[in-house]
């Protein structure tokens, strides 16, 4: 008889027989059923926001941010015996099992975790013994090194040391002979692709543990290994995670594959903010062994505590006159507060027949096309009356400035684009506003590079189509910022780099006056967010475009104050 999955476990246990098992089944309380049994368990899910479910990223928690969760997992036949005739039974019929987890980061590149699993469910039979009731399994002390972070570069390097205690039942199966000890080595990988960011995850191990004998068969240390993979679908919402993860025996080494269990899970999360994340999947036995259930299922809860930033504010000085504008320059009373201007033009000729205004004063018109020079985009070139913008002016070539002659354009009154021949794209990613250009899109770079991705294209020539149909806008900073991770001057240089790249975009694309666009990198010096969640993260690497000076028209007259000195 062997113990496995329903798809065989085959790892030299001898052949009892049907016979012996009813002769043990007589005894009341056999001793080799009380000394008998391991853990069982193969699902190990962590603590913190960094693995998929089980594998691990090289991410660490920050410096004391905490992080919890509860996941509830349950698992169908993850232990079966098998006889010679080819019948079974199941050891384990199922288990239904809560992994209570917290952990706590320290010094920015050490994570400890506890993971404690309560099983709620754990019913079968062995040696004529009833397996059933609730139950504790091995209590699990874990502690993460991160070396290297792919948020900073190609690939992340980490290492983890899992130590057990056996707080278990092991006639249960849901607890070891001892303690054991396992050293892992972490490494990982961050890209983009259509879907979305990607993360890939690889863990490799060794589980060192003592012995447990069960007739003639014994479950001991064995490698361990996992493989990961997570892609945010819906940025900051929902993302996607598949994983396979199993281990060999080293006393059977890749002998069979029934001494090899692996185990294959799909799911999803859901970042709800805040910290929190929903989490549910599916899965099970792809090659069977001990721990491999027929199906999988889990759902949970997790928290990562958000870290928020200390900036001491500094002192504002409030101004006496605030509504006084910035570059007056006129006369001012005690407070430095402007005076009340009053228009003098007493000189005015008793002849002159122009239109005045309401200080009597001259409306002057310098190029005869009825539009007065105050109001007169163009007050050196005439109006041409063709009922577009007449108002303005000046003559319009180009009715809808899109840089597209009306002669070529398919919508002449409508600004567009060339790739919709003149037309507006179907969906506006952009928005003017007092003082920004607002994108409602990310700009999407490759990683850790200053290249755009050419999804990002469609939404820079509609900023570039915007700065050609408001001409009055007259600088604009590109502003580009990083998340918390890496170095503060790689990240200033990175984020320097792409704004570049987007200023040279829609110099290049929409034919902008170069005076009209500069670059600045500010790395993590204005977050948004000031949590270190991915959400956060995410929110914080972004690209902005801050209106600096706009135009404004203004009349110079001689003026007298009606100063009371």
């Amino acid at each position: 008889m062997q113990y496995t999955s329903t798809r065989r476990f085959n790892n030299g246990l001898l052949m009892l027989g049907a016979a012996a098992l009813v002769a043990t089944s007589l005894s009341p309380t056999p001793a080799w059923a009380q000394d008998a049994g391991f853990d069982a368990r193969n699902f190990r899910p962590g603590a913190g926001p960094h693995q998929v479910f089980v594998t691990e990223a090289a991410d660490t928690l920050e410096h004391l941010q905490v992080a919890g969760g509860v996941i509830i997992d349950y698992a169908s036949q993850p232990l079966v015996l098998r006889f010679a005739d080819d019948s079974q039974r199941a050891v384990i019929d199922q288990q239904l099992a809560a992994h209570l987890l917290m952990g706590l980061g320290l010094f920015d590149m050490l994570q400890v975790d506890l993971a404690m699993p309560i099983y709620l469910v754990n019913d079968g039979a062995f040696g004529g013994q009833d397996i059933r009731g609730a139950t504790v399994g091995d209590l699990m002390l874990r502690t993460k090194v991160g070396f290297l972070s792919s948020l900073d570069g190609p690939i992340g390097l980490g290492a983890m040391l899992n130590v057990s205690v056996p707080t278990g039942d092991r006639s249960a199966f849901v607890g070891a002979a001892g303690p054991s000890i396992t050293p892992m080595l972490i490494a990982d990988t961050r890209f983009s692709t259509p879907m979305g960011a990607t993360k890939l995850t690889a863990n490799v191990g060794a589980q060192l543990l003592s012995e447990s004998t069960v007739h003639a068969a014994s479950v001991g240390s064995q490698l361990t290994f996992g493989l990961g993979a997570e892609v945010a679908i819906i940025d900051d919402l929902l993302s996607l995670g598949a994983e396979i993860y199993g281990g060999s025996q080293f006393n059977n080494f890749f002998a069979t594959a029934a001494a090899s269990p692996l185990e294959g899970v799909l799911g999803a999360k859901i970042h709800t903010g805040d910290g929190f994340t929903i989490l549910a999947g599916s899965g099970g036995g792809l090659i069977g062994g001990y721990g491999t259930p027929d199906f999988r299922a889990f759902v949970g809860l997790s928290y990562a505590q958000p870290i928020a930033e200390i900036v001491e504010d500094e002192p504002v000085e409030l101004s006496p006159c605030p509504d006084a504008p910035a570059d007056y320059d006129g006369p001012v009373d005690e407070d430095g507060c402007p005076v009340e201007l009053v228009l003098d033009c007493s000189n005015l000729s008793a002849d002159y027949q122009g239109a005045v205004d309401v200080h009597g004063c001259p409306l002057l018109d310098s190029d005869g096309d009825g539009v007065l020079d105050a109001d007169d985009v163009c007050p050196l070139e005439p109006e041409d009356f063709d009922g577009m913008e007449d108002g303005s002016g000046c003559p319009e070539y180009d009715n809808d400035n899109d840089g597209i002659a009306d002669i070529d354009d398919h919508c002449p009154d409508e600004p567009g684009l060339a790739a919709h021949d003149g037309c507006p794209a179907p969906v506006q990613v952009v928005i003017r506003e007092k003082d920004q250009i607002r994108i409602t899109e990310k700009v999407f770079f490759e990683t850790d590079k200053a290249i755009i991705l050419p999804e990002s294209f469609n939404l820079l020539e509609q900023v570039g189509l915007l700065l050609r149909t408001n001409a009055d806008i007259k600088l604009v900073e590109i502003a580009g910022h990083t998340d918390h991770r890496g170095k503060a001057d790689h990240n200033r240089a990175l984020s320097e780099e792409r704004a570049k790249a987007v200023r040279d975009f829609i110099i290049e694309r929409s034919r902008i006056a170069p005076e009209r666009l500069t670059a600045k990198g500010y790395g993590f010096d204005a977050p948004l967010e000031s949590a270190k969640t991915e959400a956060a993260m995410a929110r914080n690497r972004r690209v902005e475009f801050r209106i600096l000076e706009q135009e404004t028209v203004t009349l110079e007259l001689e003026v007298e104050t009606n100063d009371p000195q």
